[in-house]
Formats: structure tokens, C-alpha cells, sequence
């Protein structure tokens, strides 16, 4: 992800936007794992570690997936592009993942 924050960076910089994440948005978005849910990673092995990473990811990825639904009426074409391709890999890795979760039971 680090190409794309790079870019979304650039673009803030571009319009004398401020790249700094505001506080509030580390927690509460879509796909990201709360306290207990971490917790529960942490104390995991095994099996049960893989199936609680690769549902966490899952959501985690479909988040993504949301939030870029919210740019595909922009007006600006790199935007527009930027996130469709963001929406296309996404999904391309949770049909990955969801097929592990298949293969692990």
C-alpha cells in the first residue's frame, strides 16, 4: 500500500491539502480490527491464527474496496483510475483469501 499512499499523498500536497491522518480515522473504518479482535490474533496458533488473520484481512480488504466506492464519481480521471485499480486488486485478494479459508476448513 505504500505506492498508493505515496500517490493520495502527492495529490494532498498538489491541492496545499494537509497529509495528515486526522486521529479519529486510525479506528472506527471499515476492515480494521478492534481491541478484542487483536487480542484474540495475538493469543492465536495455528489454525485458529491463519483462519482469524485471513478473515481480519478479508474485512480489512473490503473496507478498502468501500471506501474507494466513494471516488468512483470523481470528476478527476487519476482519481477515477486510482481507484478502480485499488478495487480491482482488492477483490482479486479476497477471492484469494476467501479460497484459503476453503482450503484450511
Amino acid at each position: 500500500q505504500s505506492a498508493e499512499i505515496l500517490q493520495m499523498k502527492a495529490w494532498l500536497k498538489d491541492a496545499n491539502a494537509s497529509t495528515e491522518v486526522p486521529h479519529a480515522m486510525g479506528h472506527g473504518m471499515g476492515g480494521m480490527l478492534d481491541d478484542a479482535e487483536l487480542s484474540a490474533l495475538q493469543a492465536a496458533t495455528g489454525k485458529e491464527f491463519d483462519l482469524l488473520w485471513l478473515k481480519g484481512m478479508i474485512a480489512h480488504h473490503q473496507g478498502a474496496v468501500d471506501m474507494v466506492a466513494m471516488i468512483e464519481d470523481s470528476m478527476d480521471a487519476k482519481i477515477k483510475e486510482f481507484g478502480s485499480k485499488i478495487k480491482s486488486s482488492q477483490n482479486k485478494e479476497i477471492e484469494l483469501m476467501n479460497n484459503l479459508l476453503k482450503d484450511i476448513g
